[in-house]
């Protein structure tokens, strides 16, 4: 079985890699900041995405704080599984 590890583990060369990232984080982040913003600013919100899209100066945490928002983890306890 195959691990994936990030772009640069599946892609064939740097470049490669530097087109994934623009084209499957950059991009996405940026085209959904504006949606995201328009339902945060409605009132409490949740937003999952996946976990690609939350790290670095281009994540949409980084995104988000650049534009004022506060971004607070949830912690959820661990429970018996019930």
């Amino acid at each position: 079985m195959q691990h994936f590890a990030g772009p640069t583990s599946i892609a064939a060369t740097p470049e490669d890699a530097r087109i994934y990232e623009r084209l499957m984080v950059l991009n996405r982040n940026s085209a959904w900041l504006p949606k995201l913003m328009e339902f945060l600013n409605k009132g409490r919100s949740v937003v999952n995405v996946g976990a690609s899209h939350l790290p670095g100066p281009n994540g949409v945490l980084a995104l988000l704080r650049d534009k004022g928002y506060r971004i607070e983890p949830i912690v959820i306890p661990a429970g018996d599984g019930r």
